[in-house]
């Protein structure tokens, strides 16, 4: 009987010894993070959103349109020219754009990385247009560039 419970505690210790084993040697701890990576619609690879992420994206774009188109109809204005955001017809346009700018859900790595990672035109891209018109030195090349992908954005969105 002695004999017994002496080979019952070795199985049990040598047991106990493999388990303590396999924590230590078993598989290795994950150090990164693992982040859940949005599904992306097939079509055109941007992530399938949320409908309140979707409404943000719609509510970006048609503000986006609409501020872009506004400040073409006045980029030759000669008040505006002359003005640029510190009397009326400037003013106006840029109190709209900093209301727009202003919308905290238009901003963040969400907003960046899963609403709008496709878009490449963002507000201060139209803030820099805008100062570019009625600058005294209008650097055309960067005029020119800017208008191009704020055509593209206008005809694909």
């Amino acid at each position: 009987m002695k004999f017994i419970k002496i080979i019952l505690i070795i199985v049990v210790a040598i047991l106990l010894f493999l388990m303590i084993v396999g924590f230590i040697v078993g598989e290795p701890k994950q150090t990164t993070k693992q982040v859940n990576v949005p599904e992306l619609n097939e079509r055109f690879d941007i992530p399938v959103l949320s409908a309140e992420q979707q409404k943000i994206r719609n509510d970006y774009i048609a503000s986006m349109k609409y501020l872009y188109t506004e400040l073409q109809k006045i980029k030759t204005n000669p008040e505006f020219l002359q003005y640029g955001f510190a009397q009326k017809i400037g003013k106006e346009w840029y109190d709209q754009y900093k209301q727009f700018d202003s919308i905290k859900e238009f901003s963040g790595p969400e907003f960046m990385t899963q609403i709008i990672p496709d878009i490449d035109v963002l507000p201060g891209d139209l803030e820099i247009l805008a100062k570019s018109y009625f600058s005294s030195k209008p650097d055309k090349e960067y005029i020119t560039k800017t208008e191009k992908r704020f055509q593209n954005f206008m005809d694909n969105y």
